[in-house]
């Protein structure tokens, strides 16, 4: 009984607060300053919020999940020239490198699930510049290290970069494109 009383008397650890900065603001997010420097745009974030997704934003590359049969390695968009690499992540350094792919266990084989993909347009490459371009019906392909899966274009609009719904799952396979808006 001795043994019970003092078990229920220890504090109990309150669990970290944790949010992914995927559930707050859309991938890509920078700021290009005058001098040609590149950083994170913070102000998006909430700033409440800031300092819980903070360790999100400049993710090691090393930490990055292995690629498997299943997942996507590239992407091919013929109608804007667009035959890239993807690498896991949409943080910041993943960006730099690619075609970003957010870790939300998706992958192209999938019969359910959004498959969210993001790249810059005026930085590192400029991978998704002429996103604005496609147009309803055009299709694209995404590779696995087996497979190739094919999707078409239908529709595209300009969100607030708060308005993360857009990454949600739609009730079927699918693959939205980000990038930032306006093009800098």
């Amino acid at each position: 009984l001795a043994d019970q009383q003092m078990k229920a008397s220890l504090p109990t650890l309150a669990p970290t607060p944790q949010i992914q900065l995927s559930a707050v603001v859309l991938p890509g997010g920078h700021i290009l300053k005058p001098n040609g420097d590149v950083q994170f745009n913070m102000d998006e974030i909430p700033a409440s919020l800031r300092g819980l997704v903070a360790d999100q934003i400049y993710v090691p590359i090393s930490s990055r999940p292995p690629a498997t049969s299943e997942t996507a390695v590239q992407i091919n968009i013929p109608q804007i020239n667009v035959n890239h690499v993807i690498v896991p992540g949409v943080d910041w350094e993943a960006l730099k490198l690619g075609v970003g792919m957010l870790m939300n266990g998706v992958n192209p084989g999938n019969k359910q699930g959004n498959l969210v993909l993001s790249g810059h347009n005026d930085i590192y490459g400029e991978v998704f510049r002429d996103l604005d371009k496609l147009k309803v019906g055009d299709q694209f392909t995404v590779r696995t290290q087996t497979q190739e899966y094919t999707y078409a274009v239908t529709g595209s609009k300009v969100v607030e970069p708060t308005e993360v719904s857009v990454m949600n799952d739609r009730g079927g396979a699918t693959v939205t494109l980000i990038s930032c808006y306006p093009y800098k």
